[in-house]
């Protein structure tokens, strides 16, 4: 199960923000795209999240809100009318001492009170521990189980600066599953580029849900990614997600907040179907599953086929097929001037730069 975050992980990405109704249009895009969960954003005094609650839930997604785990926090939360709450803990001794000049003893305590205090509020509590990765493994095994014991439904693991790979996360999972029997998602951030690799592992090993944001979003240089996370499940696990929906999501998120969408993003980037070599382009002319993970309108994609300094006798066979054009009887005269033309502009060439070239040949 996915749980989306784009609203609240997402939300503090600098310089990214949404006004109230954008988040509403945010949370009905996931929802209409299947995401199960959608993780709506933190309860702050004079924010009021009730309508993007009641919309979440009409439309088919559980929303949850995130909260410190104080009581304080929680009231605020609670005013919020969502029926599940993320309590947010420090797992590791650096962060107990540092941020909150705690003992471990007493943040176990702070668990024992805080997971009561949100059960009297929510239908459903997730405890997030953060930092669980630089937390020593017998440290976050009885967090864990205290976390089951005061009765909480969901333990979230959290790689708060993104060092773990996918085994070490595939351990973690599995050390603190055995240990605690619960429910387990992971909230993986990307500072060395394996996040979504690591959500992956996690659910293969028997984690029940893994958080991602849209365009991998948030803190630094953000989290594991929805669009890739969705399109694994729906290669990998026959997972209903509807990819062109996400995309377009992932396309309004970057036109409202002013981002820039990489050509070759994963997933949802315009020239993932993109070729110009010459042996790529003859393979996906014979048959496009050669080279290609999903057919391209599956994601709302066009696949681009481009000749130029990479291509060859066949690239530019196909191509002029394909343009409706004769080929010359020699073709080995255009094929150098396609490949020549091609290096002078450093990129594919265009139909009618071809069409140029065909009448010369």
């Amino acid at each position: 199960m996915l749980i989306d975050t784009t609203l609240r992980e997402g939300m503090q990405a600098r310089g990214v923000y949404l006004s109230p109704k954008e988040r509403i249009e945010l949370a009905l895009r996931l929802a209409n795209a299947g995401i199960e969960e959608i993780e709506i954003g933190w309860a702050r005094r004079g924010e009021d999240l009730r309508e993007l609650v009641e919309t979440t839930m009409r439309v088919g997604a559980r929303p949850l809100v995130w909260s410190m785990a104080r009581k304080i926090s929680l009231e605020e939360a609670a005013r919020s009318g969502c029926p599940a709450v993320t309590l947010c803990l420090p797992a590791s001794r650096h962060h107990q001492e540092e941020r909150f000049s705690m003992t471990p003893n007493q943040v176990e305590d702070w668990l024992w009170e805080s997971v009561g205090e949100a059960l009297k509020r929510f239908d459903f509590v997730q405890v997030g521990l953060e930092d669980a990765s630089r937390t020593d493994r017998a440290a976050l095994i009885s967090l864990s189980k205290i976390a089951r014991l005061a009765g909480a439904d969901r333990l979230r693991l959290a790689d708060t600066v993104g060092l773990f790979s996918p085994t070490e996360n595939s351990r973690m999972v599995r050390d603190v599953q055995v240990a605690c029997g619960m429910d387990i998602c992971v909230h993986l951030h990307n500072d060395l580029g394996m996040a979504t690799a690591g959500a992956v592992t996690a659910l293969e090993v028997g984690a029940s849900a893994v958080d991602g944001s849209l365009l991998g979003l948030g803190e630094r240089a953000g989290i594991a990614s929805t669009e890739e996370l969705a399109a694994w499940a729906v290669m990998r696990r026959g997972s209903r997600y509807d990819l062109r929906a996400i995309r377009e999501a992932c396309f309004w998120l970057a036109r409202t907040s002013g981002l820039e969408i990489l050509r070759n993003k994963a997933v949802v980037g315009d020239e993932i179907f993109a070729a110009e070599s010459g042996i790529h382009v003859d393979a996906i002319g014979r048959d496009p599953s050669l080279y290609e993970p999903w057919s391209p309108e599956r994601t709302g994609h066009r696949r681009m086929i481009g000749v130029g300094a990479k291509s060859g006798r066949a690239a530019v066979r196909r191509k002029l097929r394909e343009m409706g054009l004769t080929e010359p009887v020699n073709l080995e005269p255009l094929v150098e001037d396609v490949r020549e033309a091609g290096a002078k502009l450093r990129r594919p060439l265009e139909e009618e730069e071809l069409k140029r070239l065909h009448g010369r040949n």
